[in-house]
């Protein structure tokens, strides 16, 4: 939430879009994020790319007219 500026919900949707685009279960995801932000561990590159993809998802979503954000 912090890193790309989303609301706690929005956060929610990205990683479970990671989850269901890299088939690797939401936990996972959750851990490998946090603990790329946290500590010194990257994030492998397959999630990266897919984390990356649902956040640009994310970001044209909010400027599509009437969205919330």
């Amino acid at each position: 939430m912090a890193t790309f500026g989303c609301p706690a919900e929005d956060a929610w949707e990205i990683l479970v879009e990671v989850s269901q685009n890299s088939n690797v279960k939401l936990r996972v995801v959750a851990d490998v994020v946090t603990a790329a932000v946290t500590g010194p561990e990257p994030m492998p590159p397959d999630l990266q790319n897919h984390l990356q993809t649902a956040v640009e998802r994310w970001r044209s979503r909010e400027h599509e007219p009437g969205a919330g954000g």
